[in-house]
C-alpha cells in the first residue's frame, strides 16, 4: 500500500508515522515522507538563495534524523521527499505521480480534531485532495482499531473495494465496519445490513434533525476507532465536508478521521 506522509518533523507529525507504522501491515507499506521548505523572500537575491540553501540544508539533516529514527523504530527505510515551495503544491503533484492508496498527516493545535484540522495545512489537504486522507490526532498511537464507522447518505457502501484493501492492509485482525445513517426525516429508513462482495454489513441509525448533530450524538454514546466520512463537491447525497462540519463532527473527539472523495 502507497502511503504518503507529510512531515514538519514535530512530534505531532511523528505519532502519523507512527500509526502507520503499527496499524498497518509493514510488508505492505510503500511509505514517502515528503517535506516542503518555504523560499526566503529577500530583496537581496544573493542573501535569498543563502538562506534558501541553509534552510534545506537544515531540512535534509533533520529528515535524516528522522529516517534514522524510524529505521530504530521500526526497522524500515521509508523513501524521502524534500522540495522547496508549498506544502499544499507538492504534496498534489507528488501525488499525481505516486497515486497512493492513502495520505497520513497528523492533526495539531488545540483540544480536538476539529481545531487542530482549522486553519492549517492538514485541513486545506482533506478538504481539497483527490485521494483518500486519514488525519490523525494526538495521543491516538496506542490505540487499537477494532471499529470503524462510516458515515454515509446512501443505502450502499461508496467505495466498497478501497474499504476492502484498507481493511486487509491492517495489522489488526476483524476490524469490525459499521455504516451510520443519520435519519433527518420521520418518513426517513434506512435497510439493517449492506452487502459488499459475501460480507454483510450492519446499519447504524439516529434519528436526529441535523445530520451533524445526529453524528456527535452517535459519538459520544460509541466507542469507535476510525471515523470515515465522503466528501463531494457535486452531490447533497454525500454529507458535504466543509469548515462547519468539521468543526461540528469533532467537536469533542479523539479519533482518527478518514476522508473520502464521494462517488
Amino acid at each position: 500500500m502507497k502511503v504518503i506522509i507529510p512531515t514538519d518533523f514535530s512530534e505531532n507529525a511523528y505519532e502519523a508515522i507512527t500509526y502507520v507504522y503499527r496499524n498497518f501491515k509493514h510488508e505492505d507499506l510503500d511509505i514517502a515522507l515528503l517535506h516542503t521548505v518555504k523560499q526566503a523572500s529577500s530583496s537581496a537575491s544573493g542573501a535569498m538563495h543563502r538562506l534558501d540553501d541553509l534552510m534545506m540544508k537544515n531540512a535534509e539533516q533533520d529528515m535524516a534524523g528522522l529516517v534514522s529514527r524510524i529505521l530504530v523504530d521500526f526497522k524500515d527505510k521509508p523513501e524521502v521527499i524534500l522540495r522547496h515551495g508549498y506544502l499544499a503544491d507538492w504534496l498534489e503533484a507528488v501525488s499525481l505521480v505516486k497515486e497512493p492508496e492513502l495520505i497520513v498527516m497528523g492533526t495539531k493545535g488545540e483540544s480536538n480534531i476539529a481545531n487542530k484540522l482549522m486553519g492549517s495545512v492538514t485541513e486545506s489537504v482533506v478538504r481539497t485532495c483527490t485521494y483518500p486522507v486519514l488525519a490523525i490526532p494526538q495521543n491516538s498511537t496506542m490505540k487499537p482499531l477494532h471499529q470503524m464507522t462510516i458515515c454515509t447518505a446512501k443505502d450502499v457502501l461508496p467505495k466498497a473495494k478501497y474499504i476492502a484493501m484498507l481493511l486487509n492492509a491492517m495489522n489488526t485482525k476483524n476490524v469490525r465496519v459499521s455504516l451510520l445513517r443519520v435519519l433527518t426525516q420521520d418518513n426517513q429508513k434506512a435497510p439493517r445490513s449492506v452487502s459488499v462482495g459475501a460480507l454483510e454489513i450492519p446499519v447504524e441509525t439516529i434519528r436526529n434533525d441535523n445530520v451533524v448533530s445526529g453524528i456527535n450524538e452517535y459519538l459520544k454514546t460509541n466507542e469507535i476507532g476510525m471515523l470515515g466520512i465522503y466528501h463531494s463537491h457535486s452531490s447533497r447525497l454525500d454529507y458535504l465536508f466543509n469548515r462547519s462540519i468539521t468543526k461540528t463532527i469533532c467537536a469533542h473527539v479523539e479519533l482518527p478521521l478518514l476522508v473520502m472523495r464521494g462517488e
